[in-house]
C-alpha cells in the first residue's frame, strides 16, 4: 500500500455577511452598466417591441435580485462565516474566473466557435483528468453543440471572429 500523502485542499473562514454585501453590490454595478450600455437601442412599439426591451427586463430583474441579496446580508448575523478555498484551491478558482473573463473578452475577435473551443480546452484541463485527445474531442463537441443550438437552431447572431 502506498503511504504517499495526498495534498489536502485547505479552506479559510470568511464573513458571510460581507460576501452577501459584495455580491449584491457587484450585481448592482453590473446591472447598471448593462442598462447603460443598452441605452442606444430602441424600445420599439407596443405591437413590435424593440431591441431594448429584453436588456431592460434582465437589467431590472438583476437590480431587484441584487437588492434582495443586500437585504439578506443586512438581516444576517455578522458572525456567520463560510469556507473558501485557500492555497491551491484558491488558485484554481482564480484561474476559472480568469478563463471566463478571457472567454467573453476574446469572443468578438476570435468568434464564438473558436473562443468556446479554447475555453473548454483550458477549463477541462484545469478541472478534469481527461487525456488530451479526449479533452480536445469533448471541447470540439461542446463548442459545435453551442454553435448549433444558438446560431443554427435559435438563430442568435454570434460573433464570427477569425473564421
Amino acid at each position: 500500500m502506498d503511504a504517499t500523502p495526498t495534498p489536502q485542499s485547505t479552506t479559510a473562514p470568511h464573513s458571510k455577511r460581507l460576501g452577501y454585501f459584495v455580491t449584491g453590490a457587484v450585481g448592482l454595478v453590473l446591472s447598471a452598466i448593462y442598462l447603460f450600455l443598452s441605452r442606444d437601442y430602441s424600445f420599439g412599439e407596443m405591437d413590435q417591441p424593440g431591441a431594448r426591451v429584453w436588456p431592460t427586463v434582465v437589467g431590472l430583474m438583476m437590480i431587484v435580485s441584487s437588492g434582495f441579496v443586500l437585504w439578506e446580508g443586512w438581516r444576517m448575523s455578522p458572525d456567520e462565516t463560510f469556507e473558501m478555498p485557500s492555497g491551491p484551491g484558491a488558485k484554481r478558482v482564480v484561474l476559472m474566473i480568469v478563463l471566463m473573463v478571457a472567454y467573453f473578452a476574446s469572443m468578438e475577435f476570435l468568434g464564438q466557435l473558436l473562443s468556446s473551443f479554447l475555453f473548454c480546452v483550458f477549463f477541462m484541463r484545469l478541472v478534469s483528468p481527461l487525456t488530451w485527445p479526449k479533452l480536445i474531442g469533448a471541447s470540439l463537441g461542446i463548442s459545435l453543440g453551442l454553435y448549433l443550438i444558438f446560431v443554427v437552431l435559435l438563430k442568435i447572431p454570434m460573433p464570427k471572429g477569425l473564421l
